[in-house]
């Protein structure tokens, strides 16, 4: 299934890729960017979680971590925001089609 959003396009702005030796009890997934400032860069997502809005029960925000993999880019650490910020519109886009399948699924 190819996942799109308005941000960005599985497929096409990023691949997902086999992690090829996550640790027992351990999900982690790597990312590879094929456009933008950070083409070429492989990132793994690991330890995803919802943190609950303690002022509104409906509300929750998404927390993870990710570490480069690797980068043509020899400067290019986590700690860059463009990076953090292309990483969370990643996540966001997968969400985003995670829910809309599950939409699709209840009608």
């Amino acid at each position: 299934m190819t996942i799109t959003s308005d941000f960005l396009k599985e497929d096409v702005d990023f691949v997902i890729e086999e992690e090829a030796n996550p640790g027992e009890g351990e999900m982690e997934f790597n990312v590879r960017l094929m456009t933008g400032q950070f083409v070429e860069t492989l990132i793994g997502f690991k330890n995803l979680r919802m943190i609950d809005d303690p002022e509104d029960e409906e509300e929750f925000q998404l927390a993870f971590d990710f570490a480069i993999k690797s980068t043509p880019d020899p400067e290019l650490t986590e700690k860059n925001s463009g990076l953090q910020k292309v990483a969370g519109d990643v996540l966001f886009t997968l969400f985003q089609e995670a829910e809309k399948v599950k939409a699709k699924d209840l009608e």
